[in-house]
Parts: C-alpha cells; sequence; structure tokens
C-alpha cells in the first residue's frame, strides 16, 4: 500500500472516530435538555391548572432550542471543521508527539503533486517528499485512532443524562400525578361553565377517580386497579367495577347515569371529605358520567361522557387434528381422534359429539374435563361397532368445548366435522359394474373409430392421413387399457365378482395391449421410414392391425356385456334377499316393542325401516338397468310380473303407510302390514329368480324344491341372525348394569384395583429395555403399552375387560421372562448380563403382580349367570325358547334336503355337516340361555349362523351349477317345456339401447364411401 494512501486511510480513520464522540455528546445533551424541558413543563401546567397550563409549552420550545444549538455547536459545527484533511492532520500532531509536521506535509505534498504542472517547478524534490511521507507512514501504523479523541465530556453528559432519566422514573414512580395530571393540563381548555334547562355543566366534576375492576369469579383472574384513571377502561362482559374519587364541588349528593339510560340515576356514597364511592357491574359497552347536587340542591354535570368499553367472553375455540380427512371404516374398527381446545378464560369440558347422516345423535359423552385449562389436547377411541351403522351407513364426528362462563351460559365451540362411512361391499361392487358399463361404451367408441378408419381403403398415395388417423386410434386405445387396468386393480379386491369376470376383463385388456403394441411399432416404422418402396407394405401392416383391432373389440364387448348382465342380474337377487332380511329384523324389533315397550326398539325399528326404504330404491335401481337390457315387454308373456305382485311403487305406498302407524303408536297394525310386505317381497324374488336365472338341467319340480329350501335356509339364517342379535343386546345391557352397579358398590375395591394397576405400569416402566433383544424390546414395550390401557379400563369401570387385560399381561411377562431367561444363559459381557437379570427379577415380579390383579379383578365380577334381574331372566327364557323352535325348524330342513336329494343327487352330502354343526350349536347356545348365561349363548349362536351361512354357500354354487347355459338348453326363461310364444322382437337379441346407440354411431359418423361395408359389420353385429 502506498505510503499516501496510508496516511489518508489513518486521516478518515481518525475522522469518524471523532465524529462518533460528537454525535454522543449530542444526543446525550438534547436528551438531558429535553427531559429537563418536559419535567419543568409539567410542573408549570399543574402550578397554572387548566387553561393557562398550556402556556407550559413555553419551556418545552426553550428546550427545543437549546437542543438545536448543542446539536450545532457539539456535532455539526466540529464535523465541518474536520472535512479538511490538513485541518485534521495539524489536530493529530497536536496530540501525538514524534510527528515534528511529517503527517501536514504528506498530506499538502501529496495535493501538490497531484496538481503537479510539468512546465512548472515543484520547488521540492517529489524523491524526498516521498521518503518523509514512508517515515511518517510508518510512525502512524502504532496510533489507535479511537484513543485520539478526548471523551471526558462525553462520560459528563452522559453522566447528567443518566441523572435525568433517574429523576424522570422516580417522579413517575412517586408522584405519577405529575405525568397523569400535568400531560391533560397542557392540552386542556380553560374551565367554561354552561347552564342548560337548569343544571349546571362543567368539564369535570369528579378527580382523583380510582377504579378496581374485579372480573368474574370464573375467570380466575385478580382484581386490577387503575389508580389517578380520567374514568375509561376496558373489562370483561359480568366484571364489578368499585370506584373511588373526590368531588371537585361541595356536594351533597352524586350519581351515575348511562348514556343508554339517561333517565336513570344510580346514587353513590358520599362522604364528609367529599370522598365519593360507588360501584356497578359492567354489561354492555357503554358511557357515564358524574352528576352532583349541591347542598343549595342545585345539579351540577359532567359535560364529558367516560367511555366503558365491554369485551364479551369469546367462545372456546376446538379443532379435530387428525385424522385430516373422511373415512371409509370396517366394523371392528376402532378409531382415534386428536383434538386440541383453548379457551381464554379456562375449558370446563370437552365432548364427543357422534350425528347420524340426519344430524340425530347417536352419541355423547366428555373426553376431557381440563379444570379451567385454558389449552388442552386429548384423544379419544371410537369403536365402529358401538356405532350401529349398517355397511354403507355415514356418521359425523365432532368436538365441542365449553368454557365455565356461569353468568350467560357457557360458550361453545364446534371442531370441524370427519365423516366416517361404513364399507359396503355391494356399493363398491355396484361401482366396479357402473366402471365396466363405461368401459364398455369406451369400447364401442374405439371400435366405431376402427370401423371408419381410411386405412380400409388401401390407398398407397394418401399413407399421411392413414398414420394420423392410426395414432388417435392407438392413443384411444392405450387410454381404454389404462381405464381397464384400473377396474382389473378394484374387481381383484370385490369379493361379489366372479373369477370369470375377473379373468375376462383381464383377458380383453390383454389382447389390446398386444394390438395396441403391435399397431404401435407399425406406426412409428411408417413415421421413420423413408422409402417410398414399402408403403405398399406399411399400408398393408395397418390395414391387418386396424382389422385385428375390430375384430377383438366385438368379441370384448359382446363378452363383457354378458357378463355384465350375469353380474347385475345377482345384484338384483342380492338386493331382493336384504330387503327380506331387512323385514324379518323390523318384524323381530317389533315383537320386542310390543312385549317390553322398549323405545329404544322403536327408534331401531324406525331405522330399520329407512334402510329398508333405500334397500327398495336399490332394487329399483337395479332393475331399471335390467330393462335397459332386456325389458318386460320382450319377454314371455308368462315371465311378466304377476297381477299377485305388489308393484314397487305399492311397496314403497305400504312402507310409508308402516312409518305412519309407528309413530301413532299402532304396533299391531304396523306388523300386520309388514307382514303383507314379506309375503309380497317374496313372492316378487320368486318371480325375480324366474325371470332372471337359467333353467338348464334342472327340472321344474327339482328347482321349485330348491327355491323353497333356499327360502326355507334363508329364513332360518335370518332367524338365527336376529336372535343373536338380541341375545347380543340382553349380554350387553346385562354387562352395562352390572359395571355400573359393581363400580358403585365397589368403588373403594375398584380405587384399590387402580393402585395395584399403577403399581404394575410403574413395575414395568422401570425394566431397562437396552440390554434387551429387539424382539424382546418391543414385547416390552408392548406390555408398558397394555399396562396403560389397563389403567384406563379400570377409570371406565370395564372390569371384565381389565381382568382380561390383567391375565394377559400375566402370561405375557412370564413368556418375555422366559426369552430373558434364555439371553441371559448366552450373554458373556458383565454389564448386560446385570442388566438382564435385572430385568427378568422385574418381569417376575411384573408377572405376580399382573396375576395378583386379574384374581382381584375376577373376583369382583358378577359369574356368568348370576345377578341377573327377574326382568332380564325372563328375556333369557324367550330367547332360549326362540332357540328352541330355530331347532326345530332345522330339523325339518334336514328333512326336506333329504328328500331335495332325489332330485339333486349329492346336496344331501354337501349340507350334511354344516346343518349338523348348525344344530349342535343351537342345542348349546339353548342350554346356555336356559342356564341364564346370554354372554357364552351368544358366542355359540354365532357359530351356528356361521354353519347355517355356509350352507347357504353350497346350495347357491350348486344352484348356479345346475344352471343353464344359453338360450339352445331351453325353450323360455323357466321352465324348459313349457310352450313359448315368440315376440316380434327377438328376446335373445342385443338389447334395444346398445343397438340403438350403435346404429345412431353408424348414421352420424360413417363416411359416405364405408357405408355398406360398416352397415354390414353393424347388422351382424347385432343380430
Amino acid at each position: 500500500m502506498e505510503p499516501y494512501e496510508r496516511i489518508t486511510r489513518f486521516l478518515r480513520e481518525v475522522r469518524r472516530a471523532l465524529n462518533r464522540v460528537s454525535l454522543g455528546e449530542a444526543a446525550l445533551a438534547t436528551f438531558a435538555i429535553l427531559g429537563i424541558a418536559t419535567l419543568a413543563a409539567l410542573a408549570l401546567a399543574q402550578t397554572l391548572g387548566q387553561g393557562p397550563g398550556r402556556w407550559s409549552w413555553a419551556v418545552v420550545g426553550v428546550g427545543a432550542l437549546a437542543s438545536g444549538i448543542a446539536v450545532w455547536r457539539l456535532w455539526l459545527r466540529p464535523r465541518r471543521r474536520r472535512e479538511a484533511d490538513d485541518e485534521l492532520a495539524l489536530w493529530v500532531e497536536s496530540r501525538v508527539d514524534g510527528l515534528e509536521s511529517g503527517l501536514v506535509t504528506s498530506v499538502q505534498t501529496e495535493s501538490l503533486l497531484a496538481q503537479r504542472d510539468p512546465a512548472r517547478p515543484l520547488g521540492f524534490s517529489p524523491e524526498l517528499a516521498h521518503a518523509a511521507t514512508a517515515r511518517t507512514a510508518n510512525k502512524i501504523v502504532e496510533i489507535v485512532p479511537r484513543a485520539l479523541p478526548e471523551r471526558r465530556r462525553l462520560k459528563r453528559l452522559a453522566g447528567i443524562a443518566a441523572g435525568v432519566a433517574a429523576v424522570m422514573g422516580l417522579l413517575a414512580v412517586a408522584a405519577p400525578g405529575l405525568y397523569a395530571d400535568g400531560a391533560p393540563l397542557l392540552v386542556a381548555a380553560p374551565v367554561a361553565e354552561e347552564m342548560g334547562d337548569g343544571v349546571r355543566l362543567v368539564p369535570v366534576a369528579m378527580s382523583q377517580l380510582e377504579l378496581e375492576i374485579v372480573p368474574p369469579e370464573y375467570t380466575g383472574i385478580k382484581p386490577r386497579k387503575l389508580r389517578r384513571s380520567a374514568g375509561d377502561f376496558e373489562a370483561l362482559e359480568g366484571s364489578e367495577v368499585r370506584f373511588v374519587g373526590t368531588a371537585l364541588y361541595d356536594a351533597q349528593e352524586a350519581f351515575l347515569t348511562l348514556e343508554s339510560d339517561p333517565t336513570t340515576s344510580f346514587p353513590l356514597k358520599v362522604e364528609a371529605d367529599g370522598t365519593v364511592r360507588g360501584a356497578f357491574r359492567v354489561g354492555t359497552s357503554d358511557r357515564y358520567q358524574f352528576v352532583l347536587t349541591d347542598k343549595q340542591r342545585n345539579t351540577i354535570r359532567e359535560k364529558a361522557w367516560r367511555q366503558v368499553d365491554a369485551r364479551t367472553d369469546a367462545a372456546p375455540e376446538i379443532q379435530l387434528l387428525l385424522p385430516e380427512s373422511d373415512l371409509e371404516v370396517k366394523p371392528d374398527d376402532r378409531l382415534t381422534f386428536f383434538f386440541e381446545g383453548s379457551d381464554d378464560y379456562g375449558l370446563d369440558r370437552v365432548e364427543l359429539v357422534i350425528e347420524d347422516d340426519g344430524g340425530q345423535e347417536l352419541d355423547r359423552r366428555v373426553v376431557r374435563s381440563p379444570r379451567g385449562e385454558r389449552l388442552s389436547r386429548g384423544d379419544e377411541e371410537v369403536a365402529i361397532a358401538r356405532l350401529g351403522l349398517e355397511p354403507g351407513d355415514s356418521a359425523d364426528l365432532h368436538f365441542e368445548a365449553f368454557d365455565l362462563n356461569t353468568l350467560s351460559g357457557p360458550g361453545v365451540g364446534k371442531s370441524q366435522s370427519r365423516r366416517v362411512t361404513l364399507y359396503s361391499p355391494e356399493a363398491e361392487h355396484d361401482r366396479l359394474l357402473e366402471d365396466l358399463d363405461r368401459i364398455i361404451d369406451q369400447m364401442i367408441d374405439v371400435l366405431a373409430d376402427r370401423l371408419e378408419n381410411p386405412v380400409e381403403g388401401k390407398e398407397t398415395l394418401r399413407l399421411a392421413n392413414y398414420v394420423a388417423a392410426g395414432q388417435g386410434i392407438n392413443a384411444a386405445t392405450l387410454s381404454l387399457i389404462a381405464d381397464m387396468t384400473t377396474l382389473i386393480n378394484g374387481l381383484s379386491t370385490d369379493a361379489l365378482t366372479s373369477d370369470e369376470l375377473r379373468t375376462a376383463v383381464r383377458e380383453v385388456r390383454d389382447r389390446q395391449q398386444d394390438i395396441a403394441d403391435q399397431e404401435g411399432a407399425h406406426l412409428r416404422r411408417t413415421v421413420l421410414g423413408n422409402a417410398t418402396a414399402q408403403d405398399d407394405v406399411m399400408v398393408t401392416l395397418l390395414f391387418e392391425a386396424n382389422q385385428e383391432g375390430a375384430g377383438e373389440l366385438e368379441a370384448g364387448v359382446l363378452r363383457l356385456h354378458r357378463l355384465l348382465d350375469e353380474a347385475r342380474k345377482d345384484s338384483v337377487l342380492d338386493a331382493g334377499r336384504e330387503l327380506l332380511e331387512t323385514q324379518n329384523e323390523i318384524m323381530e324389533l317389533l315383537k320386542q316393542l310390543k312385549d317390553q315397550k322398549d323405545p329404544k326398539a322403536l327408534e331401531a325399528a324406525m331405522k330399520k325401516l329407512k334402510r329398508l326404504q333405500e334397500k327398495l330404491s336399490k332394487l329399483q335401481h337395479e332393475l331399471s338397468k335390467l330393462r335397459e337390457r332386456a325389458p318386460y315387454e320382450n319377454q314371455n308373456p308368462s315371465q311378466r310380473p304377476s297381477d299377485k305382485q305388489k308393484s314397487m311403487a305399492d311397496m314403497k305406498s305400504t312402507m310409508d303407510q308402516i312409518q305412519k302407524l309407528l309413530e301413532e303408536g299402532k304396533v299391531d297394525e304396523a306388523m300386520k302390514l309388514l307382514e303383507e310386505l314379506n309375503k309380497n317381497t317374496q313372492e316378487l324374488m320368486s318371480a325375480l329368480q324366474n325371470d332372471l336365472e337359467s333353467g338348464g338341467a334342472m327340472s321344474a319340480t327339482a328347482r321349485q324344491k330348491a327355491q323353497k329350501f333356499t327360502s326355507d335356509l334363508d329364513e332360518l339364517a335370518d332367524g338365527q341372525r336376529g336372535l343373536k342379535g338380541e341375545t347380543g343386546e340382553l349380554d350387553r345391557q346385562i354387562d352395562e348394569r352390572q359395571a355400573r352397579e359393581l363400580k358403585e358398590q365397589q368403588e373403594q375395591a375398584l380405587e384399590a384395583a387402580r393402585e395395584q394397576a399403577k403399581a404394575l405400569q410403574e413395575q414395568l416402566d422401570g425394566i431397562d429395555g437396552k440390554p434387551l433383544h429387539p424382539s424382546d424390546r418391543e414385547a416390552l414395550e408392548q406390555l408398558k403399552k397394555d399396562a396403560a390401557e389397563l389403567g384406563k379400563d379400570l377409570d371406565r369401570g370395564q372390569v371384565g375387560e381389565a381382568a382380561e387385560r390383567a391375565q394377559k399381561l400375566g402370561e405375557g411377562a412370564a413368556s418375555l421372562k422366559s426369552e430373558v431367561g434364555e439371553s441371559e444363559a448366552r450373554e458373556l459381557d458383565q454389564k448386560r448380563l446385570d442388566g438382564l437379570r435385572d430385568g427378568m427379577e422385574k418381569l417376575g415380579d411384573g408377572q405376580e403382580k399382573a396375576e395378583e390383579l386379574a384374581e382381584t379383578l375376577k373376583g369382583m365380577m358378577p359369574k356368568p349367570g348370576e345377578g341377573l334381574q327377574p326382568g332380564e331372566e325372563g328375556e333369557a327364557k324367550r330367547l332360549g325358547q326362540r332357540q328352541n323352535e330355530l331347532s326345530e325348524k332345522l330339523s325339518e330342513l334336514e328333512k326336506d334336503v333329504a328328500e331335495l336329494d332325489k332330485e339333486m343327487p349329492g346336496i344331501e352330502q354337501e349340507m350334511k355337516e354344516p346343518l349338523q354343526q348348525a344344530g349342535e350349536a343351537m342345542g348349546q347356545a339353548k342350554s346356555e340361555l336356559e342356564g341364564k348365561r346370554p354372554g357364552e349363548a351368544k358366542g355359540h349362536q354365532q357359530e351356528a349362523l356361521e354353519h347355517l351361512e355356509k350352507a347357504q354357500q353350497n346350495m347357491q354354487q350348486r344352484m348356479q351349477q345346475k344352471g343353464g347355459k344359453g338360450p339352445e338348453d331351453q325353450a323360455g326363461i323357466n321352465d324348459p317345456e313349457a310352450k313359448v310364444e315368440i315376440p316380434d322382437e327377438d328376446p335373445y337379441g342385443a338389447p334395444r339401447n346398445f343397438r340403438e346407440e350403435v346404429l345412431k354411431a353408424m348414421k352420424e359418423r360413417a363416411p359416405e364411401r364405408y357405408k355398406d361395408a360398416i352397415q354390414r359389420f353393424y347388422e351382424e353385429l347385432i343380430k
């Protein structure tokens, strides 16, 4: 770095240091002057009083002028002097010894050298000047620029400013009136008294006002005081405001008036020394003023109003954190919902609310009682099985938070809602069939495009046009393949879809994929190729690929149409069976309502009736789709609905009548109508089976017997299903009652059990999992979680669940102890060996605690069949009788299957095992019900129901195997020997809507030159 540059930089740093010190001095002096002027102005304003006090601004002006002078003299003027480098160099030489004017000389010689005129001599040697400058530059290296400025004045000014700040702070604490009263006087106008209607108006009638604001008790907030207040304040609604002030006039009486009610005056207490006391409660935002009455009975009223801002207690806020979206659930799912609630003054409780589709509450329970906490987080588990949903039903869940407001009532905050929908295999199956229907339409569109492809002309000169059309068709085919792949994925998990349909869709998709790949390869070669000699070959290849694609599409459309029809026929029959099942369930509920007058039975019956109406709509929807494919007028006259059958509209009308009768309490009449509806539904189902099922190798007699047996078997299974539901409901009621009684009678025992559970959890939590094998560590974590759940079971009073969990905990601890023992036998490291032994010891203690707690809880539980009330014993006896009736019906079915075996050889052997096992399970259930043990009976009933459903499945498979395969196997839809009247239109031809759509597409889209060829193709397609 050049010497001149070092000197210039040095002077710049010195100038910056001096400017900082000068600025600090000016700022401190300004603060001290303005602080003193402010205090003097406030004191003078209080001395002069209202009006003249405004002259105190002159003191503030003098202070501002003095501050300006200080800034000029301490900062601005010195700063200007230091701008010249030679002046600054002289100042530095005066502060630093040994420079010997070298610094000033260097600055001046640098200037002369910069302005040097080659024609004129300098008067000194540049080399000598440069050497002197270098010597000076070396001297200033050791000089610190920040150390040169004088700081004694800065320190004095800092002390003065600190003293002024301290005085201002002390006055704010010791004499707050100097600020509170003096500041308003600086701007207050002179006191002017006015007379109006015999009332003396004054600006202020009350001074030295002190307020104490006492919030409502439920907030838990301490009272706050406002000293020397002007009277304006903000407070929570319901707060009590107590005030003390001094009347400025000789008052005998004092009143408080509100702007919202000026005609009413509230008396205040006036003491002998002029002190006025009073209190009022904050309602809504308002304004108030004081009114005095002197000894001459003159009224003195304040001109100004004092403001009251009432703050409303806001409702709590609550958010449903998880899950973040609606869910589709299964019956055995247990969902956990997480929430976060807050309130400005504390929460009282948080409730979980569950509503059905119609907004009716299914459940409401308190999930958290924060006891005044302002923020509360938590979760709640919901068992889907307890909601009573049926497949396809939905329920909306949300949280509600309540605050502690006891004045206007608790505020309520509502969270977002989440909808849970019970998974319905039927609904999923219907959706997939709709997707298949759309894909078939998509296949028809692609087929029409292939038939209209200009490549059919085989003109070589139009190869470019062929390629463009082929690329569009290939893209449409690939889109079709993608949609079919999505459908295949859905069908793969659909239990109601037949294997034949899955296979057909996959095979059609694969053939289209092969054709698209081949056609795509041809198109790419055509686009990239330039040889004219290959045009004929490429046209031929594109023509053959298009022909193959059209043929495969034609076969695929017809194949998938046939399978879609069969699937929809199955859906119709399933919907009819659901109708019968639901009707039987409603009948059982009505019997229960009639016998026990149970309002819950009525509620359940109304819900089932709504479900019945939905299933009727579903049946109508499915039938409408089939009528689009094969309307009644295109079938044999014998297959049209008979006069004895109730139409769909009549059935709906009957359901509406049943609902009205139930609402009026006419149960007997409703049951009669329900029996009639059930009979008509059975006739409708019989007709549907005759219309939709093919006869095949079965004779009319065999089919009639098989249908009767199937109907009786379905009725028996429905009866067993309903009985199982009633038994389960009885068992649930008994468990809930006994749990309540147990909680009331043995609360002390429950508390002891909770202490045992807590000790068990602490024992397990004290086990160090680090020395354990990873799998053993996972088992230990599961034991800890089960111990925590055990405590929750006891808190809820669920002794039975707690006993089972404690038993499992003991077994788990024993098993884990054994596993740890094996690890201990192999361990060589002493530290890990000690950890394993300690864990084994604690697991042993945990096992003993768990087993002891399990025995304690089992001793608290009533034994099955004990402690039943007379009504419960009677209900168990009635259910046992019904179980016996179902057993007798099963015996009759076993006889019927022997007769059916004559017409359907082998059916008896297939049905023997499930029917026999169902009978054994029914007998065990009957014994348990007679022994007043509905809980054990329910398990046997479930076993019997599973065997009956197995028998239903066997019978359905046999019926399908015996079904006809096509029109060549029979003359009519029902009886193959019956005489059939052939209608004008072929009943086995392509569907009318399908034919009309194809013809419409042909007429609208076919080019004129291909009209004859496409006409012939569609004539073959729709035959």
